[in-house]
């Protein structure tokens, strides 16, 4: 889809990388995340770390993307060369950008938690599984 479409300069491919990679080096200096998958590709952990590091997305419309992506609340959901530009032009504007990068942020932070939230999950399981051990 994004062959034939002209991007904003602020458009960056890096190519593949790693977890730590994204972690120290692109979320921290990034306005956004544009992920075109053709293909349904189960929960995108690249989307949720995005989104959970306060970027707004702009996706592929694909059931794992809707899942995840609030269309216009939390990033921009594209179905076509043209709707993939108007995102692209949504999400031009600076506020606008910051705004939907928090919202983002603060969904991930309420519907999947912190990684806080993860280890008392972890630490709650294990409890009880030494407690029916008992």
């Amino acid at each position: 889809m994004q062959e034939e479409l002209q991007l904003p300069p602020w458009v960056h491919y890096h190519g593949p990388t790693h977890p730590a990679d994204l972690r120290e080096r692109w979320f921290p200096t990034a306005c956004g995340l544009i992920t075109l998958s053709r293909h349904d590709e189960g929960r995108p952990q690249v989307m949720l770390e995005a989104m959970a590091a306060g970027l707004p997305v702009l996706a592929s419309d694909l059931p794992a993307h809707r899942d995840i992506v609030q269309h216009r609340l939390t990033g921009w959901l594209a179905a076509s060369r043209d709707e993939l530009r108007e995102g692209l032009e949504w999400l031009d504007d600076p506020v606008r950008n910051q705004d939907v990068g928090r919202a983002a942020r603060e969904q991930i932070k309420t519907s999947i938690g912190t990684w806080d939230h993860c280890a008392g999950r972890y630490a709650a399981a294990y409890r009880s599984l030494v407690e029916q051990r008992a």
